[in-house]
């Protein structure tokens, strides 16, 4: 995100989406309307193959505290794993964490619904990963579009048509053509997911605004 931050400011890009971070929104004007309903948060668990026993003995948060997870160096996540006790082994790139988790460098991978069903068939046989099946991870995050500070006009039309898109419910049917496939084959309901806290959530996250964020539910 930050390079995408330096783009923004010298107007080289208009418009970008990342994760949102105090950080990045003290540099650019974000939109707040998560983009993915918050599904960015809810986290499944690539692991070894061989591991994959181990995790049937976890009752609890503070059992799979004890286990170490991988997480991108830079990644905003690594921060909130890091404040809710994990001891969290870092990376650069997507690609190298794949690799030090099937070289037994750390325990799980935790990956968004979004994300871990096409990167555990890009690295399933190589690395002998699986998805946990009874388990996972979540914690209130967003994925926010972003433009320069002096753009707010560009701002408004992005916030209206989103907002627009939410009243008639065109947000939540493309939501649900992108992603609820993804979300059945997680089979949410039967996993326990242990909730986590975000220290790090800007005051200003719509959390209040329900029909903004996924609650577990889709019809």
């Amino acid at each position: 995100a930050g390079r995408l931050v330096e783009r923004v400011e010298s107007n080289k890009v208009d418009v970008f989406w990342a994760g949102m971070s105090p950080e990045v929104e003290e540099a650019v004007t974000p939109i707040r309307i998560p983009i993915f309903k918050g599904l960015i948060g809810w986290r499944l668990l690539l692991v070894r193959n061989d591991m994959a026993e181990r995790f049937t003995h976890i009752q609890t948060l503070e059992h799979l505290i004890k286990l170490t997870p991988l997480q991108g160096r830079d990644w905003p996540d690594t921060k909130i794993l890091q404040s809710n006790g994990f001891d969290v082994l870092t990376e650069r790139t997507q690609g190298a964490l794949m690799k030090m988790l099937g070289n037994a460098q750390g325990d799980f991978f935790p990956r968004s619904i979004i994300e871990v069903w096409d990167e555990l068939a890009a690295n399933k046989k190589r690395y002998n990963l699986q998805i946990q099946p009874s388990l996972g991870v979540r914690y209130p995050a967003a994925i926010y579009f972003f433009v320069n500070k002096k753009s707010m006009p560009l701002a408004n039309i992005i916030e209206s048509g989103l907002e627009k898109a939410i009243l008639v419910g065109k947000f939540d049917a493309l939501f649900k053509a992108n992603y609820q496939a993804y979300i059945q084959k997680a089979q949410l309901k039967n996993r326990t997911f242990y909730q986590l806290e975000n220290a790090f959530l800007p005051k200003e996250t719509p959390l209040e605004r329900k029909e903004l964020w996924f609650d577990g539910n889709i019809n």
